[in-house]
């Protein structure tokens, strides 16, 4: 079974799939956003959710709002949005892992 395939199966709001060099392009989606990044397998996921930074990714969206990038929510619903990618993430490679090959 491909990670991707996994991903589709996991249930958890992810969908996945495969690209033509092995790693399969992951997006989350909720009303507005996209979020997207890729990976080879469960331990490239787990790893991925371990660097994501909550305050990085705020940081990064405030500064582009700054410098007059559109569309950016307010604070608040950034930094909820943020934290549902985080805990996402965290379901994401909890199911994952859990496949055996």
């Amino acid at each position: 079974m491909t990670i991707a395939e996994k991903i589709n199966r996991s249930n958890c709001g992810w969908r996945a799939e495969m690209q033509e060099d092995g790693q399969a392009e992951i997006t989350w989606q909720n009303g507005e956003q996209d979020y997207v990044f890729y990976a080879k397998d469960a331990d490239e996921i787990y790893e991925y959710w371990q660097n994501f930074d909550v305050e990085e990714e705020v940081t990064m969206w405030l500064d582009a709002k700054r410098n007059g990038m559109q569309g950016v929510p307010n604070l608040l619903r950034l930094v909820a949005e943020e934290q549902a990618i985080d805990h996402d993430l965290e379901e994401l490679a909890i199911r994952v892992a859990q496949y055996k090959d």
